[in-house]
């Protein structure tokens, strides 16, 4: 499978990175398919050079002081070279490979021809929709400057957050197949011998990385598409010390998710319902969010098996975070989503004191409630454990009495 994936490219390294990520496949697969992530094959550079050509219509000799034709990371659409512009700054290069608009759409009509059968052998099962998810998602990816335009939006977002890393992008070198970016240092995001290395913890990486995809959802409704760990790197900074030691660089900006305003404000509103138990809520929201009938058991998906299954929380968990650590940063985003503004942004006292002191009152509430919750599922399952232990010893006991019996007879 490997080795076909690297063959064909394309889709099918995109298909590969997306499993690699899942904590639920044997780990045989994630190991397998994680060199997916950066380490696909790559082109030589004599084969890329035309890009430049055809996008600044000079060498790169002319438009880097220095250029390194060994690339640093390739995956499915392009691979990134180290370079140095003209004043010495470092930069990354990502290069998008020739011919990939063709290939594309021959992986779409591929696509389209199996939903097509699979719809036919089993009406029950409609795929086409993916088809054109995918075409749309693709034509955004392969045009560059949608992926700087992304990752400034990001970085503005998020500049309150001095843990949070996005690379500088230089337009005067950037186009639709080439994207220049300011170069920085990281291991990948679930590389745990890396990081304990380092001085980091895991456990603090995977609360900071399931906080920032929260507000990205909650507060700005802009969210990265493709967070799988070739795109998250952590940086330890040797100027901090302390738990909060490192940054986290999001790369890969080309793919986004834009959540509009009454999707997200009612996203916000069904999280801090489930919390609070707020039965109403519950079911005014999970009608808006389209839930219908089947609203009523929102809490049991949302707060159980959902919480684990997307390609962040399940990064998350590989760190070690626990289902509280994912759940907290949901609770406490959506809470900030519903208030004026949001905790870092610089507007929220601004905004006024009751809107401040009302948003942290929520959010105390709320995580009263969580740590309650807590308790009373550490204390089932304690008693479970002693009951098992209990079943376990009058099993012993019982035994050693058959055996007393047995020899007495």
């Amino acid at each position: 499978m490997h080795t076909t994936m690297l063959e064909i490219r394309g889709f099918y390294i995109k298909a590969g990175q997306s499993v690699a990520s899942m904590h639920q496949v044997p780990k045989e697969f994630v190991s397998t398919l994680s060199v997916l992530q950066d380490k696909a094959s790559f082109w030589s550079f004599k084969d890329l050079e035309v890009v430049f050509l055809e996008e600044f219509g000079k060498d790169v000799k002319e438009l880097f002081e220095a250029f390194d034709e060994q690339p640093i990371a390739a995956a499915s659409l392009a691979q990134v070279h180290r370079g140095f512009l003209k004043n010495g700054q470092e930069v990354a290069v990502k290069v998008q490979y020739p011919g990939l608009q063709k290939q594309f759409a021959t992986d779409i009509a591929t696509m389209a021809f199996l939903s097509k059968a699979l719809a036919w052998i089993f009406p029950d099962y409609q795929f086409e929709w993916l088809v054109g998810e995918f075409e749309k998602n693709v034509v955004r990816e392969l045009d560059f400057t949608q992926e700087a335009d992304n990752a400034d939006r990001t970085a503005k977002s998020f500049a309150h957050n001095r843990n949070v890393r996005i690379p500088r992008i230089f337009r005067e070198l950037s186009t639709k197949r080439v994207l220049t970016m300011e170069f920085m240092e990281g291991c990948k995001i679930d590389d745990i011998k890396s990081l304990e290395k380092a001085g980091v913890d895991p456990k603090e990486v995977a609360s900071l990385l399931a906080a920032i995809f929260a507000e990205m959802i909650f507060c700005h409704g802009f969210v990265h598409g493709d967070p799988h760990p070739g795109n998250l790197l952590v940086h330890r900074d040797p100027s901090r010390s302390g738990k909060h030691n490192f940054d986290i660089v999001i790369l890969d900006h080309g793919l986004y998710r834009e959540l509009g305003e009454k999707f997200r404000t009612n996203y916000c509103r069904l999280w801090r319902a489930l919390i609070l138990l707020d039965a109403d809520e519950i079911s005014e929201t999970g009608r808006n969010l389209g839930a219908g009938q089947y609203a009523r058991y929102l809490p049991v998906i949302f707060t159980g098996r959902a919480i684990s299954s997307n390609l962040v929380r399940s990064i998350a968990y590989r760190l070690g975070a626990t289902r509280k650590t994912c759940l907290m940063a949901y609770v406490k985003n959506a809470v900030s989503g519903l208030s004026l503004g949001h905790p870092g942004s610089p507007d929220l006292y601004e905004q006024g004191l009751l809107a401040y002191t009302k948003a942290k009152f929520d959010y105390a509430n709320l995580r009263i409630r969580l740590e309650f919750f807590e308790f009373l599922i550490a204390a089932y399952q304690w008693y479970g454990a002693l009951s098992r232990l209990k079943a376990r010893i009058y099993c012993n006991l019982s035994l050693k009495r058959l055996m007393n019996i047995s020899v007495s007879s």
